[in-house]
């Protein structure tokens, strides 16, 4: 059990002005601006390097979590991490749907409200709630904002052990943390009694629809998808492209298998990572390349050697497989150029859409590792569900998917 999205944006630079639970309430200006990201152009549009979004209310950071997840939750609990000094960290989200609460916790907790409840969380709770504090605790949070997205104006138990379970982990690490309900029609402070600061029927949504830090987002390009499974996709190619992709990738296999000593398969690996090269220099929308390209290198990932060379080349300090460690240290590596590196995952998506399922775990594992570098968590732990339904025992898939379980993140996020 693990959240769906553990990330940092990669590009987008957030100066989150306010901690306070009032939606207009503003914070002293010691929270300066600041994030991770690539650096920006002196005519960057709102959300790069040269011009932070600044989000000054609780309101308009509560507008923005579709936004800095690229979907609108529902029936989910979103946890948006900031660290001192007002830089953006840690973003996560998770569907209660896929929390295994047990039958004693739901009927226990209570009813409507985030907080008071002193029951022990259940195993998937209490695991989900280490993930996001571990993270948090790497990401050097100072602030949280714990947010349950529910199509009702009252809490289900499953939400509220989510939310206390969260809170509680954030607070006990001195985290300073705000948990908020966002319903059908309104939204509220779950943790804060004041009637003159926090109505108790809380605010209208109509608050979060369009605010100037969302008005921001969208001057950017920048547009939510409609949902989780949208936002997450890898572009579908036309079944023609996939059906030549397929026949390269069969060819590819036969010659492979052909080769009848090391040298033959090491002029082979070094042409087809030739290949590689040609390819990932090339916008993978552009529909310039043949289909037949990507299916060769579909199948070429599945020799390990070949994989692993072009998988560590994404990574310029990294020098083999045996030094990707660094990713996961602090301080190792510098901060990626996100540009080049969504290119990367941009080929290695089309090369696995470009195969039969059956053919796509070493792309779609590829695809992972670069999207969790990227700060894009949601992205990665879907491909390597996808790469480990086509093949249970891959073993790169199997290793990464324990990087993801333990909420480790990349490891240029603590230099933001």
């Amino acid at each position: 059990m693990k959240p769906q999205n553990t990330t940092s944006p990669p590009a987008e630079q957030i100066s989150v002005k306010n901690t306070s639970h009032h939606p207009y309430a503003e914070l002293p200006s010691h929270q300066a601006s600041g994030g991770h990201g690539s650096p920006g152009s002196s005519d960057a549009p709102p959300g790069s390097s040269d011009h932070p979004i600044a989000i000054k209310s609780s309101h308009e950071l509560l507008s923005a979590v579709p936004y800095l997840l690229g979907y609108t939750p529902t029936s989910a609990l979103a946890v948006v991490c900031i660290r001192e000094g007002g830089s953006l960290g840690v973003v996560a989200a998770l569907s209660f749907a896929e929390i295994a609460v047990s039958d004693a916790s739901a009927d226990d907790a209570a009813p409507s409200d985030g907080a008071g409840s002193d029951d022990p969380p259940s195993p998937a709770v209490a695991q989900v709630r280490d993930v996001i504090v571990n993270a948090a605790r790497t990401d050097q949070a100072r602030y949280a904002f714990v947010v349950a997205y529910e199509d009702t104006d009252t809490l289900s138990p499953t939400a509220v052990a989510m939310v206390n379970a969260v809170g509680e982990g954030l607070t006990g690490i001195d985290v300073e943390c705000q948990s908020w309900h966002i319903g059908p029609e309104r939204f509220r402070a779950l943790d804060c009694q004041d009637d003159g600061c926090c109505p108790s029927r809380g605010w209208s949504n109509a608050l979060l629809a369009a605010t100037r830090c969302t008005t921001q987002f969208v001057v950017a390009g920048v547009a939510p998808a409609a949902s989780r499974d949208e936002a997450l996709a890898i572009a579908p190619v036309p079944e023609t492209r996939r059906v030549l992709g397929a026949r390269a990738a069969s060819r590819m296999a036969t010659e492979y298998h052909k080769a009848v000593d090391e040298g033959q398969v090491e002029a082979w690996r070094k042409r087809l990572f030739d290949e590689w090269l040609k390819v990932v220099r090339v916008d993978p929308h552009s529909d310039t390349l043949s289909p037949a390209r990507y299916g060769r290198l579909a199948q070429a990932l599945h020799d390990v050697t070949l994989r692993d060379e072009v998988l560590t080349w994404c990574f310029p300090e990294v020098e083999g497989l045996s030094d990707m460690d660094k990713l996961l240290t602090p301080g190792s590596v510098s901060p990626p150029n996100h540009a080049e590196l969504r290119r990367y995952l941009s080929v290695m998506e089309a090369i696995a859409e470009h195969v039969p399922v059956r053919r796509r775990a070493p792309a779609l594992t590829l695809c992972a590792v670069l999207a969790w570098w990227a700060g894009r968590g949601g992205r990665a732990n879907e491909r390597l569900s996808e790469a480990r339904a086509v093949d249970p025992s891959y073993t790169l898939a199997a290793l990464w998917s324990q990087v993801m379980a333990a909420g480790v993140p990349p490891s240029w996020v603590s230099q933001g």
